[in-house]
């Protein structure tokens, strides 16, 4: 891990770094949806858990949290502590035993599916996406060493929330765009002339 550490510290040193990565982020961060589904950040500039929008019925907030909870674990805490970011999570933990733990984290990527499709209903395409992360991951941890770091950046539990946390937004919005437009239309209506 210190090597790691090493290597990371080299490439932050390199001139034009930051500059980089800012580009990077403005041109593909709408593209691939990385946003944090875990916190957000308040006008104040205050951090808080990232929630689904209030209308969101109940069960579905409690599955939310449910399945938030279930991908920090496997990203940023092996230990289950949501406020806590240790770095890494049960995922690049795994792969720390070579080929096995590749697998074990390929198996608790589709369980978080799992679920994730047991408590929402997410369409086919999310699901395609998630998926897609899944196996992807799963690619990219077969090199050793190098594929251990991969899969630690790649994050393929949080982007999953992120796919999911996209989903339920723009549902909830289009759910309040229809009904505000059935009220507009109710109240239009004129009645017997």
């Amino acid at each position: 891990m210190e090597q790691i550490n090493q290597y990371a510290s080299q490439l932050e040193s390199v001139p034009g770094y930051d500059e980089a990565i800012d580009w990077i982020n403005d041109k593909l961060g709408a593209k691939y949806q990385t946003k944090d589904p875990y916190f957000v950040v308040d006008s104040k500039g205050k951090k808080h858990r990232r929630k689904l929008p209030e209308s969101s019925p109940k069960e579905l907030q409690k599955a939310w949290k449910k399945v938030q909870k279930k991908g920090w674990k496997n990203d940023y805490n092996f230990l289950g502590w949501f406020p806590v970011n240790l770095g890494f999570g049960l995922c690049p933990l795994l792969l720390l035993c070579p080929v096995i733990g590749q697998f074990i984290m390929y198996s608790m990527s589709l369980r978080l599916i799992s679920v994730i499709t047991k408590q929402i209903k997410v369409p086919d395409s999310v699901l395609a996406k998630m998926y897609a992360n899944v196996t992807f991951d799963l690619l990219i941890s077969l090199p050793p060493i190098l594929g251990s770091l991969f899969t630690w950046m790649h994050a393929c539990s949080t982007r999953n929330l992120v796919l999911i946390h996209n989903f339920i937004v723009q549902s909830e919005l289009e759910a309040l765009n229809v009904q505000n437009e059935q009220r507009d239309i109710y109240e239009g209506h004129t009645f017997g002339h």
